[in-house]
């Protein structure tokens, strides 16, 4: 199975003055197209789920699309996918006493 890293992306704001209709994102792993999202709903501020495999290198590309489908130049973010998550910690740690020494050195055994 293979091993892929789960995140989201924040989008930035809308300019309040601007004609733009939907946006295009775009993620490239290692440099191939690997999901090409278009977002309609403009207050929309993530999108979630997308998926790169580990130790590849992903581009995101953002572009604004106007009405009459005019494409911005691209708001490029690149990132190299490393697995940086620690696993979960073991459960809880138990002793149980299971019988006692009587002797004459001062210090306790050691292990």
């Amino acid at each position: 199975m293979p091993h892929v890293m789960i995140f989201d992306v924040s989008l930035p704001a809308v300019p309040l003055k601007s004609d733009v209709k939907s946006r295009e994102l775009q993620v490239l792993v290692d440099g191939i197209v690997a999901n090409t999202i278009e977002i309609t709903d403009l207050s929309q501020a993530t999108v979630g789920g997308l998926r790169a495999p580990v130790n590849s290198v992903a581009t995101l590309e953002l572009r604004d699309v106007d009405a009459t489908g005019n494409m911005s130049d691209p708001s490029v973010h690149e990132f190299a996918v490393l697995d940086t998550i620690p696993p979960p910690a073991p459960g809880a740690l138990g002793a149980t006493i299971v019988g006692e020494e009587i002797t004459d050195d001062p210090v306790p055994p050691g292990p």
